[in-house]
């Protein structure tokens, strides 16, 4: 090949190279961000299954109350034919239906824990049944403190209901907190290239840090300020950080929000 055609070749692809890194930049980019979608709205349904059940086990275990706690022998049943109770007894009957489902776990056949079975109401009669056959199925796995030797009933006083439902109601709203940090943290991590490829965008930004407590599984979000980047190196870039008028601290935030340990409030 000739000197000039060659090196008019050669002209040619240093010419075309920035143009085909930044296509391959590009497609590279189109690639992350369509996986990030998967994810996130993979993520997002769970987020909000997770809370709807929940809620579903805070809703049960304040109907509970009502009908004397947990039921664990056919004595339980009696008794609460006996009482005077503002709740029916078939209501009863499907509420510790329903708890064993969904809070307990409790084993059996899936039509015991049904109120029909193939479009058919169960009679109060075969509603009592299923329970009774739950009950036993389960009665030498279960393990429950408010059952003593006399197959009674252990009621709990109208204070103790208050706290109890006051406590599921904050761990309710736990739940439903860490599913939206959830949305939200998947919501922006399509920023994350943009914030690799610039660090200093970060600087100036309001954030909010999990962090896990020393000696426990406790989990706390703090609230903080980027003040400037201590170290600048891409993905593993370190920053100034300051929280809630604490001392100064340093932390590699991308990798963080990477993780999906911090979300940028503004």
């Amino acid at each position: 090949m000739p000197i000039c055609e060659k090196s008019k070749l050669l002209d040619d692809a240093r010419r075309g190279a920035p143009e085909m890194i930044e296509k391959f930049k590009e497609r590279q980019r189109l690639l992350f961000e369509k996986k990030l979608e998967i994810l996130r709205s993979k993520q997002e349904k769970k987020a909000l299954m997770d809370a709807k059940q929940y809620t579903q086990k805070v809703r049960l275990t304040a109907k509970l109350q009502d009908v004397g706690g947990v039921w664990t022998c056919p004595g339980d049943i009696e008794h609460f034919k006996t009482s005077q109770g503002r709740v029916t007894l078939k209501e009863a009957i499907i509420t510790q239906l329903q708890f064993r489902k969904t809070v307990l776990g409790s084993k059996g056949p899936r039509e015991k824990f049904q109120q029909s079975l193939k479009g058919n109401p169960y009679s109060l009669s075969q509603l009592e049944q299923n329970l009774l056959d739950i009950i036993e199925i389960n009665k030498e796995n279960e393990s429950l403190e408010n059952a003593d030797n006399s197959n009674s009933l252990s009621y709990f006083s109208e204070e103790q209901v208050q706290e109890n439902i006051k406590e599921a109601k904050l761990k309710l709203s736990q739940k439903l907190r860490e599913g939206r940090n959830k949305i939200l943290i998947n919501q922006q991590s399509s920023r994350l290239p943009e914030l690799v490829e610039r660090p200093e965008t970060l600087v100036g930004k309001t954030i909010i840090h999990k962090f896990k407590e020393v000696g426990s599984n406790e989990i706390t979000w703090y609230t903080g300020e980027v003040l400037s980047i201590h170290k600048a190196n891409g993905r593993l870039t370190k920053y100034n950080v300051r929280y809630e008028d604490e001392e100064l601290n340093r932390f590699p935030l991308l990798t963080d929000m990477e993780k999906g340990d911090l979300i940028i409030k503004d």
